[in-house]
């Protein structure tokens, strides 16, 4: 993984949907396994914490640890076979 990773810029991004794609729908929990539904609610959680270092002074080195928590997540989503909802919600940070 890159050092400058970032989740909200898409040329950084591990996720291959464009940004503009459109809204997003929501994701159904009906036929997830738990440890599924675990990590895409991490995910989501990570990306809000994410957002709020928009508005709020936050280190630059800790600002890397939620880019680096965030992309681990992803990873794990990807390998857990719901990398296609991970890459809608980091299509949403994205907006």
């Amino acid at each position: 993984m890159s050092a400058t990773f970032n989740p909200l810029d898409p040329r950084t991004c591990p996720s291959t949907m464009p940004a503009d794609q459109g809204p997003v729908q929501p994701e159904p929990t009906i036929g997830f396994t738990p440890l599924q539904l675990l990590f895409l609610a991490r995910l989501k959680d990570l990306c809000r914490l994410r957002q709020t270092t928009a508005v709020l002074p936050i280190a630059p080195a800790m600002l890397r640890l939620i880019d680096f928590a965030i992309y681990s997540t992803y990873c794990d989503c990807r390998a857990l076979a719901v990398g296609d909802e991970a890459e809608l919600i980091l299509a949403r940070l994205r907006r």
